[in-house]
């Protein structure tokens, strides 16, 4: 009985001993999981190609013919009317002169892609008229032909020369400016031709002249002639009254000639000049 007794403690005594040490180790440590691996970026799409912009046209609408523009560097020659040109769309600059290289015209345009930009040339100015009925108009040597006592015409700016005559009237002649976009309205009043009295002169040559061949002719149907062939007195008047009426017709021409044919002097005109698109309008004074 002890026997069993003792052995039994001493199994109890064993199996505490094994337990123990097993108890008392640490709980093993569990490895973490493993982190999940981060994904790749996702590399961003390309851009698209810019479309690129489809061409415009540029007009040039000219006024005149014989001007040269200058157009994002070429040089181009204009006719009077639309002028087109291709150009890539954007800004271009315009440059236009005329013949004798003065600048008339410079921008900046703006072409837009398949459209159309229109600039108006304006590089002439316009002169209008009223004159006396019948009157001639000569600008720059050429007559310009008037209606109704009214004439105008489109002008290079510049200065100008100006002739304007009548029958029965005294010519007028000078200059004038012309600027571009600009109208210059002038009123050319004549003054009416009295020419010298040449005129009475010669009438009375021709009335006294007259009378002395008639009183030479009386004398000669009325007196005897001399031995010589004819009477002193007689032959005198015919002499004179002859030289008096041929002088007196010669005079009487020149009169009416000179009276056909007025003179020219210099004279001042009445001017106007206004923008030919509603600009204010001023007065001027210009002696010619």
């Amino acid at each position: 009985m002890n026997t069993r007794l003792c052995v039994a403690g001493l199994s109890a005594l064993l199996c505490a001993a094994i337990a123990l040490p097993a108890a008392a180790k640490p709980p093993r440590a569990q490895p973490e999981p493993a982190a999940a691996p981060e994904p790749a970026p996702v590399p961003e799409a390309a851009p698209p190609a810019p479309v690129p912009a489809a061409p415009g046209v540029l007009v040039l609408a000219a006024d005149a013919d014989g001007l040269v523009a200058e157009v994002s560097g070429a040089v181009v020659g204009l006719k009077k009317g639309d002028n087109r040109f291709d150009l890539p769309a954007g800004s271009a600059k315009v440059l236009v002169k005329t013949a004798a290289g003065k600048v008339v015209h410079e921008s900046v345009a703006v072409i837009p892609s398949a459209g159309e930009e229109r600039v108006t040339l304006v590089t002439l100015g316009k002169v209008e008229m009223r004159v006396p009925a019948q009157a001639k108009v000569l600008i720059d040597g050429k007559e310009v032909p008037a209606t109704a006592g009214a004439c105008s015409a489109d002008l290079e700016p510049g200065t100008h020369s100006l002739l304007v005559t009548g029958p029965g009237h005294v010519g007028k002649k000078g200059s004038f400016e012309i600027e571009s976009g600009k109208k210059a309205a002038i009123a050319a009043v004549l003054d009416v031709y009295n020419p010298p009295g040449h005129e009475d002169l010669a009438w009375a040559g021709m009335i006294g002249g007259g009378a002395l061949i008639v009183a030479a002719l009386v004398i000669e149907g009325t007196t005897k002639f001399d031995q010589l062939g004819g009477d002193a007195v007689r032959w005198s008047l015919l002499g004179v009254g002859t030289a008096g009426f041929v002088g007196g017709t010669l005079l009487l021409k020149s009169s009416m000639d000179e009276a056909a044919t007025p003179p020219v002097l210099d004279g001042k005109f009445d001017i106007k000049v206004s923008q030919i698109r509603g600009g204010a309008m001023t007065r001027l004074g210009m002696r010619f």
